[in-house]
């Protein structure tokens, strides 16, 4: 038995295993990280979404945003982590929706 309960459903402890320092590094599981920020493009926003407390017997499934932001960080174990590059996947999704 690997001791690996795939079926869980709980909260995940994030902070008791992600550390951000107050100068910006950051650990997991006690292992350093590299990180870097990456900007979102003019004009676009990022949601934080958290699923509706009330249940239903549908299908559907309800969220509410809870937060906004405009640029993210990226981490990575052993080297830098490249800026996330976001206008080659806004270019595709423009030319998905423009598709009649």
């Amino acid at each position: 038995s690997s001791g690996i309960n795939a079926e869980y459903g709980g909260d995940a402890k994030v902070s008791d295993v992600f550390c951000v320092a107050p100068d910006g590094s950051a650990s997991f599981r006690g292992h350093h990280l590299n990180g870097t920020n990456s900007s979102l493009p003019d004009g676009y926003k990022g949601i934080v979404l958290s699923k509706s407390t009330t249940t239903t017997d549908t299908e559907e499934q309800k969220f509410t945003v809870t937060d906004t932001f405009d640029s993210m960080t990226v981490w990575s174990w052993d080297t830098a982590p490249q800026p996330l590059k976001l206008d080659n996947l806004i270019d595709i999704q423009n030319a998905l929706h423009s598709v009649n």
